[in-house]
């Protein structure tokens, strides 16, 4: 009988171990599916050299919703309030675009020698657990894009 209660202890324990690494991986291919969006939609304003502060371009709006709604991208009304409060908080010149889970914005550089601005585009990552956390905790993701010369 000894045998059997050792079995089934060896039993639990690999099955434990086994859905601990389901969830890492799981986890791990939720968060370089997030890296890839980041890093499309930086593609995305470098491409179109996107004004934030002009009227938005259709076809790079067009592009970016055809990208996010092909790609599984979990959207909250955590993220949405996030970058409400992040348009909040801007200090003057700096400008903020939101859609679909994306914030779009400027990242005026300190130097004036050239009259180029960045862009920041901040993504969010849900971590969401069944019985354990059931709103999810919300982590950002931000890139950078490269000197864009508005004119």
């Amino acid at each position: 009988m000894k045998e059997a209660y050792g079995g089934t202890f060896m039993l639990w324990l690999f099955l434990f171990f086994f859905v601990i690494y389901i969830t890492i991986l799981c986890v791990a291919l939720q968060f370089a599916k997030t890296y890839r969006v980041k890093n499309k939609i930086v593609n995305l304003v470098e491409q179109y050299k996107y004004n934030i502060y002009a009227a938005p371009d259709e076809k790079f709006n067009t592009d970016l919703n055809d990208y996010l709604s092909k790609v599984p991208y979990t959207l909250s009304v955590d993220m949405q309030k996030e970058c409400e409060n992040k348009i909040k908080e801007n200090t003057v010149g700096k400008a903020v675009y939101y859609t679909n889970g994306v914030c779009i914005s400027t990242t005026i550089p300190d130097d004036d020698s050239q009259s180029g601005i960045y862009y920041e585009v901040e993504v969010y990552f849900v971590v969401q657990l069944p019985y354990l956390l059931e709103n999810g905790i919300t982590i950002p993701i931000k890139g950078e894009t490269t000197r864009i010369f508005v004119k």
